[in-house]
Order: C-alpha cells, then sequence, then structure tokens
C-alpha cells in the first residue's frame, strides 16, 4: 500500500524540508508548475528553478539562459519575461534554457530540491505526472507528498484544485489517503475550474487588463492536459556548472 499525503499550504518559512521515502510533487497552477510545463513542452531543454533575486540574475548570465519570473506577483526589472506559461510556450527566441524564480512555486520546489525525488503538476499536466509518479511509487516502495504551495503561505484555491485532480489520478491503486488529501479530493469534486479561478485575485485582475499576454497566461493554466510534460528535477551540468533543473522525463 502505497500512502498519499498532502500539505496545504506550503509552510512559507521554511527553507529547506527533508521527506525521505516520499516523491514530492509541487502545484502552483497560477503560475509556477504550469510556466514550467509550457516551458519544456515549448521547446526549453530544462528549467532550472531558483529562490532568490541575485541568485536567479547570476545563474542566468552563467549558463547564457533566459530569465523569467515575478515578485509579489509584479514584474522584476532585468528579467526577460514575467512567470507567464503563454510566453514560456510562444516566446520564438529562445535559449536553452530558462531560469525561473517565483515568489511562492520556485521557494516550495528549492526546499524540497536537496535529496528528495520532486516533479511538478498543474492541470496543464496532471494526467501524466499522476501515472509516472504512481508507477514510480510502486517501483521504489516510495510514498507521495502532493504540495498545494498556497499564497504566501496561506491556501491557494486552484493549487488544492489541481491537487485533487492528481488524487483522483491514484483512488485506482492500492492507496491511503491522509486528511489533507481528502481535502483535495473534496474541493475537486466541490468546485469547478472557472469557480476555482473566479476566486484569485491574480485572474481578476488579469481578465481586467488589456494585456493579452496575461489573458493568455489564465486560459492556459485552466486547461487539463494540454502539455504532454513530466517535469522530474534532477542535477545537470551545464557548460562548467552542476544545477538543478527540471527535464521532461514522460
Amino acid at each position: 500500500m502505497i500512502n498519499i499525503v498532502g500539505m496545504s499550504p506550503f509552510p512559507f518559512e521554511f527553507s529547506e524540508i527533508d521527506i525521505s521515502g516520499y516523491i514530492v510533487i509541487v502545484v502552483d497552477v497560477i503560475n509556477s508548475t504550469t510556466t514550467i510545463a509550457a516551458a519544456l513542452y515549448g521547446g526549453y531543454k530544462a528549467v532550472i528553478p531558483v529562490r532568490d533575486i541575485d541568485e536567479a540574475f547570476k545563474l542566468a548570465k552563467e549558463l547564457n539562459a533566459d530569465l523569467a519570473g515575478e515578485n509579489l506577483g509584479l514584474d522584476i526589472e532585468g528579467f526577460d519575461f514575467f512567470n507567464s506559461p503563454a510566453y514560456a510556450f510562444f516566446n520564438d527566441k529562445k535559449r536553452e534554457y530558462l531560469v525561473l524564480r517565483t515568489t511562492n512555486g520556485t521557494k516550495a520546489i528549492s526546499a524540497f530540491a536537496h535529496g528528495n525525488e520532486v516533479y511538478t503538476g498543474a492541470l496543464v499536466n496532471y494526467k501524466f505526472v499522476a501515472r509516472t509518479v504512481m508507477d514510480r511509487a510502486q517501483k521504489s516502495g516510495k510514498n507521495i507528498l502532493i504540495v498545494a504551495a498556497g499564497r504566501l503561505g496561506k491556501k491557494a484555491l486552484e493549487d488544492e484544485l489541481a491537487a485533487g485532480f492528481l488524487a483522483s489520478e491514484f483512488l485506482d491503486y492500492d492507496v491511503k489517503l491522509d486528511g489533507m488529501v481528502k481535502h483535495f479530493l473534496h474541493i475537486y469534486q466541490t468546485y469547478s475550474i472557472e469557480e476555482a479561478f473566479s476566486k484569485s485575485i491574480y485572474v481578476n485582475n488579469a481578465l481586467k487588463t488589456d494585456d493579452l499576454m496575461h489573458k493568455m497566461d489564465v486560459f492556459i493554466s485552466s486547461k487539463k492536459n494540454i502539455f504532454l510534460v513530466v517535469p522530474k528535477l534532477q542535477k545537470l551540468k551545464i557548460n562548467s556548472a552542476t544545477v538543478l533543473g527540471f527535464v521532461n522525463v514522460f
């Protein structure tokens, strides 16, 4: 039997968490884990998540990589583009690699990055991620942790909904669900994607703006399984640097 446990929100004050014996899936639908999926499906070789803005600038220069992200939902001066799945996918002047820094998603990813097997999931790829992770869990004997990242230490309904979609894919297997995963499933059974997104301040602001790219971000983030991508965090050798980055293992 495989234990499926949940975390929501990610405890924002934590910098590093060791969850030995668990495969970790981090979910940050708007927009980090959607951007990672879009970037890999759109042609980037890898996406390198970082915690800090200064680290992002340094690494992007060292790797000759594109640099994307946000700070508290706002553009960061000097970055190539926003934390935008639409731009990550449609950008026709891509470098090989993308360095990504966001307020919530990459912070959560970084906390689990050392010593754990880490994947990211979103609405755009949850079926493919769930199948891959379950296969790994069965072969390795590990349990599964689903992390709904949330926003600044508070729950985000769209993250819990996507976590519920992921959890629903595990129900046909011999699994034991903890209380948080049952909560994710309740959210999945109660809310439509449209209802969950309507409660997001970012979504409401994006739909009011004249910026077509922000509207495209909302559109892409709300779609189910449009990217055949399973992002897995791996140690990569790029030029003379060794970094942790997401590659598509689907």
